[in-house]
C-alpha cells in the first residue's frame, strides 16, 4: 500500500474579518473576506520494499475568497438563515522530490469548493425550540489536478480526485429545563464527496452519522458555561 501513499498532511489557517448590518427588524445581512493559508505534503514510496526511497510532493500558498449571508425573522419565533461561502482558488508552489528526478520546483492550481448553508429555527413554546439545517458543498469541481514544473509548464504528476458534491442534513431541539439550564440534542447525516469509485488511501472517507448532545448553565449574569459532545460513526468503506 505504501506505493499509493505513506502519509498526507494538510493544514489551513483562515483569517476572516466580518461585518454585519441590521437592515430592518426582520432582515440582517453580513459579509466577510477569507484570507487562507494552505499547506500540503504528500508522501509515497518509490517501490514496494520497506526501505524504498520516498516520493514527496509539498507546497503552500495564501489566497482569498469571501462569504456573505442573511438572517430573516418573518414571524415571531421563526428565524431563517442563508449563507454562501465562495471557492478559494489556491495557487500552490513547492517541490516534487523523487529518486529518479531529484528536486523539481512545481506549481498546481487547486480550487477549493464553494458551499451554501440553509438553517431554520422555530420556537414552539416557552420551553421548546427546534432547529434544522442543510449544507451543500460543491466538491464536484475537485477533479484532476496537474502538477507542473515551474517555468516550463511540463506535467510532472497529477492528483486525481473526481469527487461528488457533498450534503449535510441536521435536525435538533433545545429544551429549557430551567431559566439557567437549557438542554440540547441533535442528529445529522453527511453524504461524503468520497465513494467506492474515487476513494484513496490518502482520503479514505465515507458517509457518516452525527449524534450530539449538550447543555448551557448560566452561573451569573456575566458567566455562562457550555458543554457539548458529538459522536460520529463513519460507514464502513471498501
Amino acid at each position: 500500500a505504501q506505493i499509493y501513499g505513506r502519509s498526507a498532511r494538510v493544514a489551513t489557517i483562515n483569517v476572516s474579518p466580518t461585518i454585519g448590518y441590521q437592515v430592518t427588524d426582520w432582515l440582517s445581512i453580513g459579509a466577510a473576506a477569507q484570507i487562507q493559508y494552505f499547506k500540503a505534503e504528500l508522501k509515497q514510496a518509490s517501490g514496494i520494499g520497506p526501505a524504498a526511497a520516498p516520493v514527496i510532493l509539498e507546497g503552500d500558498t495564501i489566497d482569498f475568497g469571501y462569504r456573505f449571508g442573511l438572517t430573516l425573522t418573518p414571524l415571531q419565533g421563526t428565524t431563517i438563515g442563508l449563507a454562501y461561502r465562495s471557492e478559494v482558488r489556491q495557487t500552490l508552489e513547492g517541490t516534487f522530490r523523487a529518486p529518479t528526478v531529484g528536486v523539481i520546483p512545481v506549481k498546481a492550481n487547486l480550487n477549493l469548493p464553494d458551499s451554501v448553508v440553509f438553517g431554520l429555527s422555530q420556537v414552539i413554546n416557552d420551553q421548546w425550540q427546534v432547529h434544522a439545517g442543510v449544507e451543500w458543498t460543491n466538491w464536484s469541481r475537485f477533479r484532476n489536478i496537474p502538477i507542473v514544473a515551474r517555468g516550463i509548464g511540463v506535467p510532472v504528476t497529477s492528483l486525481n480526485f473526481q469527487y461528488d458534491d457533498a450534503w449535510f442534513f441536521s435536525l435538533g431541539a433545545e429544551h429549557k429545563y430551567s431559566n439557567a439550564l437549557p438542554l440540547r440534542a441533535g442528529v445529522g447525516y453527511e453524504l461524503s464527496a468520497v465513494n467506492d469509485r474515487n476513494r484513496t488511501i490518502f482520503i479514505s472517507d465515507n458517509d457518516r452519522l452525527w449524534l450530539s448532545a449538550g447543555a448551557s448553565y448560566q452561573v451569573t449574569d456575566k458567566i455562562k458555561l457550555d458543554l457539548g459532545y458529538t459522536y460520529i460513526e463513519v460507514k464502513k468503506a471498501k
